[in-house]
């Protein structure tokens, strides 16, 4: 292996020293033709170089380079994003309850950027490109992007690279390292008034489609996540006990809960038996399948009720512990309970509304203690 003379006659290699072929007595001195061999790991890499020894001494060092970067001797390359996605994505629809939301970040922001270049070309600032460019998109439609939405979208390329190199499909760097992610305010929490709950209830309870609207009345009385409550099935409902489980492939944490049911959402329940829909889902869609998508069915009912127009269907979640917090009959430990947080530290958002409630039972122990000084 290394660096040798090479005849273009009878395609033989010889010591650099040859200057007449032994094979064939072809002329080696004019045109001068260098054979580059390296070997790794049990496979070789051969270039024929047209030149200088210098340039065929730095064709070696570049091909020994891509020796030890690729591991494979240059034979495999770096895959390309959109190659790695495809199996994050194969991954993702076994392991991942959100992947259809991935999905449509990829579709939507990242593929037309970055799909087609290879992963160890992709620089910073190509990543920079797909941020700023939803910032820039979405400021000329008059609907400017969330910076949460654009720091999921950042989050989901950093994610592919590192799944990428834990599955050994990719050696090289991260470049979403070397960013600094979008900054998000997670504290933001949406509750509707008591008027707006009297009107969104009003709307479901006259909607047509009624196991759509028992679903938003379900989120509305239990506080679940939308994919949560799209995702049960009977045999995850205990009607003697009063009981409901979340399955872990649905739970956060990938750990099953069980969570008491109040007389409203019981309520819900019976009603959504009493269609008799032929199926093992609880809120199956019109063919007794489960439901993938509710995002449109929720915008329609939303303007309806006349909501604020960026209240989401999570905003149910948030105006169901708000109340609860507020009512001063719960605890920090079990609001957290019942939201099935993983941390106290999700929680601690509605403590404010738990100084509150503590604040008016002070205000009452002065009502009755007060005029008794």
């Amino acid at each position: 292996m290394g660096i040798q003379i090479y005849c273009p006659a009878c395609r033989s290699a010889f010591a650099l020293g040859a200057k007449v072929c032994p094979k064939c007595a072809a002329n080696l001195a004019r045109n001068r033709k260098y054979r580059v061999a390296v070997s790794h790991a049990g496979r070789v890499k051969v270039k024929i170089v047209d030149g200088s020894l210098e340039l065929a001494r730095q064709v070696e060092s570049k091909l020994k380079n891509d020796a030890v970067q690729t591991g494979v001797l240059g034979v495999t390359k770096a895959p390309t994003l959109g190659e790695a996605w495809d199996k994050f994505l194969a991954w993702a629809k076994i392991n991942k309850r959100s992947w259809r939301d991935d999905q449509y970040r990829w579709d939507m922001h990242i593929a037309p950027r970055l799909s087609g270049l290879r992963m160890n070309e992709i620089q910073p600032k190509d990543i920079q490109s797909v941020l700023d460019g939803m910032a820039l998109a979405g400021a000329a439609q008059g609907k400017p992007y969330a910076a949460a939405t654009i720091r999921q979208v950042f989050v989901l390329i950093k994610r592919v690279f590192n799944w990428s190199y834990q599955q050994g499909g990719y050696d090289g760097a991260n470049p979403s390292e070397r960013i600094d992610p979008p900054c998000v305010d997670n504290r933001v929490t949406e509750c509707l008034s008591q008027e707006e709950i009297g009107r969104l209830v009003a709307v479901c309870d006259a909607w047509p489609n009624r196991t759509a609207a028992l679903v938003v009345k379900f989120a509305l009385f239990t506080g679940l996540r939308q994919g949560e409550i799209l995702h049960l099935r009977w045999q995850d409902i205990d009607f003697k006990n009063e009981m409901l489980t979340i399955q872990a492939e649905m739970a956060k944490g990938k750990k099953s809960n069980t969570l008491r049911l109040s007389r409203a959402a019981l309520d819900v329940l019976n009603e959504v038996q009493s269609l008799r829909i032929d199926s093992g889902w609880v809120f199956a869609n019109g063919a007794g399948e489960e439901r993938k998508q509710f995002g449109k069915i929720w915008e329609r009912i939303r303007a309806k009720a006349n909501l604020p127009e960026g209240f989401r269907f999570h905003g149910l979640r948030h105006t169901f512990a708000s109340y609860v917090a507020s009512s001063g009959k719960v605890d920090l430990y079990t609001l957290q309970n019942l939201l099935t947080h993983k941390s106290p530290q999700m929680t601690q958002r509605y403590a404010h509304l738990l100084d509150e409630a503590m604040k008016r039972a002070t205000g009452v122990v002065d009502d009755i203690f007060g005029n008794n000084k």
